[in-house]
């Protein structure tokens, strides 16, 4: 999708789709969003490059991390981070923690929505990107655009809207354990020459602030949703062509350092 930059979301515990970041050339597109950070126990904070100012301070980003640095606030330009771990502060009000490498980007997060890259991306946008949305969004088929799309709040709503989606190929739902949660995980593809997506608009997912993720044709997304007592959280992870090796591998292991909830 051709990057709009952020919007919000509202409550859940974390995309993938890791991955979990986009059928407009990009990951999202819409307003300013806001996220939180973290570093490994037992080292210094991780530093946030000078193409953005620091966070507020580790011990304001979680309770349940002390020793976790912010992802760069709300109102800040998106960040090149330092290898390390981060956690969400607020707005976000899910504490997710992640480990990141150097060089991936942190897009200024927002009550509904946290973006982070490959180093190669922007933030909310780029060959390999991960998301954390909150409820309430919208899914919709992207390669329809006249579908109205279905308001999803559980993760049985999130189901019933991805099996309506007529040409996307979906992968699953099957069952997942992410970041301590139980999940059901679907994948989403449009094959690149896929002659039954033409005059769709790509998007698939619409947060509540307007906010739009796109898969266009030789993407793939892989949604999963999870249930933080009774608040719907889904982790987007998306992949273009563009994506290399090293951008799959890195978002990979970046999946399983995924921790959410107070064990963070």
């Amino acid at each position: 999708m051709t990057s709009k930059h952020l919007l919000r979301v509202s409550a859940a515990s974390a995309v993938i789709a890791l991955v979990l970041a986009g059928c407009g050339g990009s990951s999202s597109g819409g307003t300013p969003s806001a996220g939180g950070s973290t570093s490994a126990p037992g080292s210094n904070p991780p530093a946030v490059s000078k193409s953005a100012p620091p966070g507020p301070a580790a011990s304001e980003a979680s309770d349940s991390a002390p020793s976790a640095s912010p992802f760069p606030a709300e109102g800040e330009a998106t960040a090149t981070l330092d290898a390390g771990r981060y956690v969400t502060s607020d707005p976000f009000p899910v504490p997710v923690s992640v480990t990141v490498p150097a060089g991936w980007k942190s897009e200024e997060p927002g009550p509904y929505v946290v973006f982070l890259s490959t180093a190669d991306g922007f933030g909310n946008d780029g060959p390999a990107t991960l998301a954390l949305l909150l409820s309430g969004l919208v899914l919709s088929d992207p390669c329809h655009a006249e579908d109205p799309g279905t308001s999803v709040a559980s993760v049985d709503d999130f189901l019933k809207a991805v099996a309506a989606m007529r040409a996307p190929k979906v992968t699953g739902p099957k069952d997942v354990t992410f970041g301590g949660l139980k999940g059901r995980q679907v994948t989403l593809s449009v094959p690149a020459q896929g002659a039954n997506c033409k005059g769709g608009n790509g998007v698939v997912m619409t947060l509540a602030l307007g906010h739009q993720f796109f898969l266009n044709p030789g993407e793939r997304m892989s949604l999963t949703a999870l249930d933080d007592n009774g608040v719907l959280l889904i982790v987007e992870v998306k992949t273009t062509p563009a994506a290399t090796a090293s951008d799959r591998a890195e978002i990979a292991k970046v999946l399983k350092s995924v921790s959410i909830g107070r064990s963070t």
